[in-house]
């Protein structure tokens, strides 16, 4: 009987599949409880600062404090990922720069940037189970957080971060994709 091939392959996850698998599952849950801990700070804030916070003369206050504890921790989750995935971005341009353009499009299993293409293996693990997050949240609060374009961007993302994690491929590539998080 053989051994089916690994969902994702040796040479773009030090042990394949199921360490991958649960770094994702990991990551996904560290979102969650970053979104956790942002809500419990927005409403600690609001319950100390409401009238600095939202000028409270205004006729749409409520509406607005509402909103932001609603919402707010959403964003403040999308802004830490923003700054984080960008800065590795900008540490895996950095890295594979002078590499060969084969290390730029292809993850070997060895060569002298294998620490390089393990940690754009890391930023892409960490950017799918962003996506998964995100794509929870939207739909449990929709169409407040984004709409049909929303979810079919992130789709589409995930969709090609997969690819890329799972054959290994185009990871100079990658880190440009992941510097564009910035605009979020």
């Amino acid at each position: 009987m053989t051994k089916p091939p690994p969902l994702i392959f040796e040479n773009s996850h030090d042990g394949g599949s199921l360490p991958a698998l649960q770094m994702l599952v990991t990551d996904i849950f560290t979102w969650e409880i970053l979104y956790q801990i942002s809500q419990f700070a927005i409403r600690v804030a609001f319950m100390k600062y409401s009238k600095i916070i939202v000028n409270p003369k205004k006729a749409n206050s409520d509406a607005a404090k509402a909103t932001l504890i609603e919402l707010g921790p959403s964003y403040a989750v999308s802004f830490v990922h923003s700054l984080y995935v960008t800065a590795r971005g900008v540490m895996h341009l950095y890295s594979l720069w002078a590499a060969s353009n084969m290390d730029k499009i292809y993850i070997g299993p060895e060569g002298d940037y294998r620490e390089a293409h393990l940690e754009v293996a890391r930023t892409n693990i960490l950017f799918v189970a962003y996506l998964f997050y995100d794509m929870i949240h939207i739909l449990h609060q929709y169409p407040k957080l984004g709409g049909g374009d929303t979810m079919a961007h992130h789709m589409l993302f995930a969709f090609c971060s997969v690819i890329n994690g799972t054959f290994g491929i185009m990871p100079f590539q990658f880190g440009w994709l992941i510097v564009g998080e910035m605009s979020t």
